[in-house]
């Protein structure tokens, strides 16, 4: 059977090139449970339109996922019929303190998979998103909220890292936009920082459930949603059944 595909992204050079895979992760912590619920999808298909959803348990109230290892490796096998030579993480709730930890040991856990797959060409970019920021974009008369697509990557970004600001949705009326911060940690495939804003702007058209765009890339979205379904709502240690683990089920 055909799969419903409302839409697909329009991809740009770097991705029509060589089969990538788009990944997003995200953790809930659930205070009543004492368990943090990892939420990781990963495109199966070089159309970014097929996802595969993976939950895992840990400690309460760790973020770093500590078995990223085995679920890049269900994401490789899950590719289609070939291996990605391009992979691009989309990384939600990690703190400014908490970089080092993601590049020593998340990043580490998916070079140790490749290294231990014999892949030689594959490469990866690893862009933490931040949803919880400070910052507020006007336009220059200071009368209006900055528009959606605006990108600011200058003066107030952080001088450590590739890092940069999208307004990506209209704000209700009297209220002012919300950007989100993206920090690029790891940029082995090379992209172009402008091409990392437009290709993250595009991705926040993808959501199945809204007709326009959301705040955040959607891989983030359905990590997200996956990971608060499991670990608030359905509980036990419960995984997605393999008939729908490639099925966006839960949105």
């Amino acid at each position: 059977p055909i799969p419903c595909v409302p839409w697909q992204s329009q991809t740009s050079g770097h991705f029509k090139k060589k089969a990538t895979m788009i990944i997003g992760v995200d953790a809930n912590h659930d205070w009543k449970a004492l368990r943090s619920t990892i939420g990781f999808v990963s495109s199966c298909t070089p159309e970014f339109d097929e996802f595969l959803t993976q939950v895992q348990y840990q400690k309460w109230s760790r973020e770093i996922v500590i078995k990223f290892k085995d679920l890049f490796r269900n994401a490789l096998d899950n590719f289609g019929k070939v291996t990605p030579r391009n992979v691009i993480v989309y990384r939600d709730g990690v703190a400014y303190s908490q970089l080092k930890s993601v590049i020593d040991q998340e990043i580490a856990q998916m070079k140790e998979v490749i290294h231990e797959r014999r892949i030689k060409k594959m490469k990866i970019t690893f862009i933490v998103v931040q949803k919880r920021t400070k910052e507020k974009f006007f336009t220059m008369n200071q009368k209006h909220s900055a528009p959606p697509g605006s990108v600011v990557d200058g003066d107030v970004v952080s001088k450590h890292y590739n890092e940069f600001f999208i307004v990506s949705t209209t704000p209700p009326r009297g209220k002012t936009a919300i950007p989100c911060r993206y920090i690029v940690i790891k940029n082995e495939i090379g992209i172009d920082l402008s091409d990392i804003q437009n290709f993250s702007y595009e991705l926040c058209f993808g959501y199945y459930n809204w007709t326009g765009p959301i705040r955040i890339p959607f891989p983030i979205m359905l990590a997200d949603k996956i990971a608060y379904m499991y670990g608030s709502v359905v509980g036990g240690s419960k995984t997605p059944h393999e008939d729908i683990a490639d099925k966006q089920h839960f949105i």
